[in-house]
This record gives C-alpha cells, sequence and structure tokens, in this order.
C-alpha cells in the first residue's frame, strides 16, 4: 500500500506542478488577477500537502498509512475540482473576453453583498 501511496502522491505532484506552472506563466489580465493569485495559492496550498504526505510515507509508520490515504484521496479530489472546474476561466481566457469581465466586475462592485471581494 505504501508504494501506491507513494506513486499516486507523486503523480499528483506532477500534475499540480504542471497546473501551477500553466497559471503562473499565463498572461491574464486585470480583471482576472485576483483570481489567478487565488488558484496560484490554491495550487501552491495542495503541493505543500501532498508533499507533506510523501514525507509522511517517509517515516515507514504502518499506523499513519490510513490517514495518508484519506488525505490523498482528498487532495485528489481538490485537485480535479480545480483543475477542471475552477482553472478553466483562466486557462480559456480570451481578449474578447475583457467586456464581460469589466460588467461583471463592475456588478460585483455595486452590490453590497460582493462588493468586499473585490
Amino acid at each position: 500500500m505504501r508504494d501506491i501511496l507513494r506513486q499516486s502522491n507523486l503523480d499528483l505532484l506532477r500534475e499540480i506542478t504542471r497546473l501551477n506552472s500553466a497559471l503562473t506563466t499565463l498572461s491574464a489580465p486585470a480583471e482576472l488577477s485576483v483570481y489567478q493569485c487565488w488558484m496560484t495559492e490554491a495550487c501552491c496550498t495542495l503541493r505543500q500537502r501532498t508533499l507533506q504526505n510523501l514525507r509522511d510515507l517517509e517515516l515507514d509508520r504502518d499506523d499513519i498509512l490510513d490517514d495518508i490515504l484519506s488525505e490523498t484521496q482528498l487532495l485528489t479530489a481538490s485537485f480535479r475540482l480545480c483543475n477542471q472546474r475552477l482553472a478553466s476561466p483562466l486557462l480559456r481566457y480570451r481578449p474578447s473576453d475583457r467586456l464581460c469581465l469589466r460588467i461583471i466586475a463592475w456588478l460585483h462592485g455595486h452590490h453590497t453583498e460582493t462588493k468586499r471581494v473585490f
């Protein structure tokens, strides 16, 4: 089980690094800069937690394997959410989207419940 967990975490780490690289090299407009920073931070957090799993596996303790498995499953699900849903607005951005983004930013800026988001 330890080898499977190690390989799963290494694979996850590789995918997180790939997504993070795509997000950091992206030239997003100012309207998406806050979201880009948030997504980059989310990838960094996932990366740190995955590295912690790998360090925990090196302890060679059988009593924590279930915890590492649970954390690996949680990280994998979180990464899938980031990769498949949350990163797509950044990765599919086109210059023609700027007008829509400005309208959305204006709406958020003028609505009392979402004003603090920006």
